[in-house]
């Protein structure tokens, strides 16, 4: 997995999005923000679920 360079990415200053993080599990950093997108029976809406790990993350769901 070394060679994905997903370091790179999570060490930057943007924003990463991992979709199917669970493959990746090793490679993620100590702290993120974990989001769920669940269908509805409406196919136009979705039910997020946010779950920090850390606690900059942990503040960040605290204020919304």
């Amino acid at each position: 997995a070394e060679d994905l360079g997903l370091d790179e990415y999570f060490d930057g200053d943007g924003v990463s999005v991992v979709e199917w993080a669970q493959f990746a599990e090793d490679e993620l950093p100590d702290e993120f923000l974990a989001i769920t997108f669940k269908r509805t029976d409406d196919e136009s809406k979705r039910i997020l679920t946010f779950d920090p790990r850390g606690q900059h993350f942990q503040q960040m769901v605290d204020q919304l």
